[in-house]
């Protein structure tokens, strides 16, 4: 997963439609990127998770040789099978006359039909009028001619799985998705990013052109044209109209730049400018440009009110209440997250690090090779865990989820 920061967020999680909070940027000099827009459709925004199935954990379970559970939405499989294998699982409704696209992102494609297929089904053991998800290395797409409230997962009698994980996704209409979302989660939709020049500073120099102006050249580490030799930028902040690279080199035009795909920006200024002018100017270039490869990243939200508080007593310094109902964030000190009322303060090892951080402030337990959970809140504005909790409910905290 891309490393994400959320440091500066602080809203309502309902009010999301675009990154307006989120100025930390996803990547290398991203900032403020809801505003970066190469055109009406590509653009960076946050959204809810497209996928329909829902599906609750089910507890290791063996049946015919098959051992299997469901987890955080991910299905595991191992073992040979001495019979037919039926897992049905209760989904969310796919009501009737819908219409829709199912991928598994997971190892389905990795067995043949006789092993591993997917069906929407009317009921439990109901084997009538199912709806086939996948059949031979093919997912299907189709409109429903029932209700199906669940999933079944078939393996074929005599098939030997190991250690399948399935990532199964339904979306609504005939496009197939193309990137895993599980149910519920926040999804960033990156399709744009944001250069500064400045980031770049050692790197500017000034050439003379080819019809004897002087160009200013920035070496990037970025990609910034498509196979025609087209930048594919939305603006700049210093006026620049952009051309394509071949051309850039032939003009005799000012206030102009181009780019070529080995990271090279090249602008025209006005050539009354000193050299030195030129590459202070470019310092300051801001440049948005799309994504040749579109990227999605995976948040996923709690309100902080459904969770079960304790008091700790033993934290002495500040009122600390503590959780371990959230157990499926990123088990990495670089875990990031953010809260609507609360300041991330980031991961601790003991629950006795919270004595030494502040009041309002949040935190996560994270230990290197150990996967218990924790996370902790200080505020000494509640005495009880029950006060507490209830001023917790519309709280809201996102966070990386385990990949």
């Amino acid at each position: 997963m891309q490393h994400i920061n959320l440091s500066n967020y602080k809203g309502s999680i309902t009010d999301w439609t675009e990154l307006n909070y989120i100025n930390g940027g996803l990547a290398d000099n991203l900032a403020d990127i809801s505003n970066i827009k190469v055109n009406d459709s590509c653009y960076n925004y946050l959204a809810k998770s497209a996928n329909l199935i829902k599906l609750n954990d089910v507890a290791e379970t063996t049946t015919n040789g098959i051992t299997w559970k469901v987890e955080n939405g991910l299905i595991y499989l191992n073992g040979t099978s001495t019979a037919q294998v039926n897992i049905w699982l209760s989904i969310p409704t796919i009501a009737s006359g819908k219409t829709i696209a199912f991928k598994d992102f997971g190892d389905m494609l990795n067995y043949s039909i006789n092993t591993i297929q997917a069906y929407l089904a009317k009921a439990p053991s109901n084997y009538g009028d199912r709806f086939a998800l996948s059949n031979n290395g093919q997912f299907f797409s189709g409109t429903t001619s029932f209700d199906y409230p669940i999933l079944q997962i078939y393996v074929g009698s005599g098939s030997t799985i190991n250690n399948a994980v399935l990532k199964p996704m339904i979306v609504s209409g005939t496009t197939t998705p193309t990137a895993y979302e599980p149910y519920g989660a926040l999804v960033i939709h990156q399709n744009a990013a944001r250069l500064f020049g400045s980031t770049y500073a050692s790197n500017i120099i000034v050439i003379t052109n080819r019809p004897g102006l002087r160009c200013v050249v920035i070496q990037t580490d970025k990609n910034l044209v498509n196979n025609n030799d087209t930048v594919i930028v939305a603006k700049n902040n210093l006026g620049l109209t952009a051309i394509s690279g071949t051309a850039q080199w032939a003009t005799t035009q000012t206030n102009v730049f181009g780019c070529n795909d080995q990271g090279r920006i090249l602008i025209n200024f006005d050539q009354s400018l000193t050299d030195d002018e030129m590459i202070e100017k470019a310092k300051t270039l801001i440049l948005d440009y799309q994504l040749l490869n579109p990227t999605t990243i995976v948040l996923k939200s709690v309100d902080l009110g459904t969770l079960d508080w304790t008091r700790r007593q033993d934290i002495t310094a500040v009122n600390c209440f503590s959780t371990g109902a959230l157990t499926d964030y990123k088990h990495s000190l670089d875990v990031q997250a953010s809260c609507s009322k609360y300041n991330f303060v980031g991961t601790v090892t003991t629950y006795v690090s919270m004595n030494d951080k502040p009041n309002k402030s949040l935190a996560l337990y994270v230990v290197t090779n150990n996967t218990n959970s924790a996370l902790y809140v200080n505020d000494n504005d509640y005495e009880t865990a029950n006060d507490f909790k209830a001023a917790m409910n519309g709280v809201i905290l996102l966070y990386e989820p385990k990949e």
